[in-house]
């Protein structure tokens, strides 16, 4: 996958590094307590996109911490997995929901005249 998308590269590597500090900024806090406990901490955000999208930043990052290429790869691609199902799952759930309401509506309604 490209950082940067094929419709608007400067929008999307724009979006893509202002979510990198927001998810750093998230933990933070965490970050610094387990320091002042002295811990080694190294944070690695992890951008997915929805529908499992990866960026390179992710293969950038686990090369930055030590990650070899081929291990590397399977993690990408256990994340992917990951995402794909959890979304699946998601969209499910959302659509019973939806029938749910829409099958109460019809039930609620007065019979006509």
């Amino acid at each position: 996958m490209s950082l940067s998308g094929p419709h608007r590269p400067n929008q999307t590597l724009q979006k893509n590094q202002e979510k990198l500090q927001e998810k750093g900024a998230q933990h933070k806090a965490l970050e610094e307590a387990l320091k002042d406990y002295g811990y080694n901490v190294t944070t690695l955000p992890i951008i997915i996109g929805q529908s499992g999208s990866q960026y390179h930043t992710t293969s950038d990052a686990l090369a930055k911490i030590g990650v070899e290429h081929g291990p590397a790869n399977k993690v990408m691609s256990k994340l992917h997995e990951h995402s794909v199902l959890t979304f699946h799952k998601i969209l499910t759930s959302r659509r019973v929901l939806e029938r749910e309401k829409t099958d109460k509506r019809r039930q609620n309604r007065p019979d006509p005249p």
